[in-house]
């Protein structure tokens, strides 16, 4: 869809960006955390540098290599397999356009797709294992979610999967998805800039300072939902004052808040309600060595992950035709 490449058909292609966008995030947590040092921050840059320019070097070169692919078989128009133009093409397109309203370089489709890798896999991925994670834990809330795929689009023997379409006619499957999302939100902290000296909670602030905004807590915020702590899918159905959340005013955060929120919300939570449903919709999952829970621990970083991989066995539930009718596209 996005570049007509599919990193599983070459295990060690697939290594290559795990590594890469394993690198970044390391990086830009590095980065962060340098720039709360006040006056040692330029000292944390400085030992910084080479990781710096090794990491977006390597980006450039994996880039550099899939645009000239695209040119060279740009001769032949659409891409053979999918008889269609992938995203990449598309903006190659306008980069050689002189008519173009808006001038796209080289080095502009470079840094699209680097914020699609960093910003649109690791953190998707993240959320949607939380989401299953949590779903094997409660298999009662699992058996639920699966009644209402049922109840909407028939048994899992029908021949079809849940499609973006059905998302909004599925309100337990969202409230599955977003307390999930409240109890472990991909990123922890926002950063974040002060434009002007501003006072919070009794704390001065001075313009241009660099904060972190806690969404973490934010969203485990006794003062703005009940039971915290506890998983509760429910609270996100009811509209009431006891329905599990005081209130939202900004509670419910997990892609940020305001102008500089996540772009990329509405297509991460399609992507995540169609792989759930997938899921749900057509397996039955054990957990390896027969563990009866998942360990939620987690790790810690910018981003919030199991600090153990989610290994579940699948049992197929639905008639094998349902895939064939399917079109899998992939980066």
């Amino acid at each position: 869809m996005a570049m007509s490449m599919k990193c599983s058909e070459e295990d060690n292609e697939a290594k290559r960006y795990r590594t890469l966008v394993n690198a970044t995030r390391d990086l830009t947590l590095k980065m962060l955390l340098t720039s709360m040092l006040g006056p040692f921050k330029k000292l944390g840059r400085f030992m910084l540098r080479k990781q710096a320019t090794e990491v977006p070097a390597r980006f450039d070169e994996l880039l550099e290599g899939i645009l000239k692919k695209h040119e060279e078989r740009s001769g032949g128009g659409a891409d053979d397999e999918t008889n269609c133009d992938d995203l990449m093409d598309i903006l190659l397109r306008v980069s050689k356009d002189p008519n173009a309203e808006v001038n796209v370089t080289r080095k502009n489709i470079k840094a699209f797709f680097l914020d699609l890798f960093l910003a649109g896999t690791g953190t998707t991925t993240d959320a949607t294992v939380w989401v299953m994670a949590e779903l094997i834990n409660h298999p009662e809330v699992f058996k639920r979610v699966r009644k209402e795929i049922h109840d909407l689009i028939g048994s899992s023997n029908n021949g079809r999967l849940v499609e973006e379409t059905d998302i909004p006619n599925l309100p337990y499957l969202q409230a599955v998805v977003k307390e999930a999302m409240r109890l472990h939100p991909p990123v922890v902290v926002v950063p974040r800039a002060c434009r002007e000296t501003c006072n919070v909670g009794g704390f001065d602030i001075p313009k241009g300072t660099a904060v972190a905004i806690n969404v973490y807590s934010i969203m485990r915020d006794p003062a703005v939902w009940v039971n915290p702590d506890d998983y509760s899918p429910e609270r996100f159905l009811k509209s009431s004052d006891d329905s599990g959340r005081r209130s939202h005013h900004g509670g419910f955060i997990p892609f940020g808040g305001g102008r500089r929120m996540c772009v990329g919300s509405a297509m991460a939570l399609s992507v995540i309600h169609c792989a759930v449903a997938a899921m749900v919709h057509c397996y039955d999952w054990k957990l390896e060595n027969g563990e009866e829970s998942v360990n939620m621990e987690t790790t810690l970083g910018f981003n919030m992950a199991l600090a153990k991989p989610l290994v579940c066995l699948p049992k197929l539930v639905c008639a094998e035709s349902v895939f064939q009718s399917v079109e899998v596209s992939s980066l």
